[in-house]
């Protein structure tokens, strides 16, 4: 849903991952340091998804 408004409003996606643990790729200040709440839904099986993106 976000990656789909961020386009249709023109805005630029720097870099998107929709399970930024199991990918390959990941940049390391996303995977260096784990949150509590990511904790919990990693504890669940759920993925952590990141978007970094520009405002135009």
């Amino acid at each position: 849903y976000t990656l789909g408004l961020l386009h249709g409003l023109g805005h630029e996606v720097l870099y998107a991952n929709h399970n930024v643990y199991q990918n390959s790729g990941s940049p390391e200040e996303v995977t260096e340091i784990q949150t509590f709440y990511e904790n919990q839904y990693l504890e669940k099986g759920k993925p952590i998804t990141y978007i970094k993106f520009r405002l135009n």
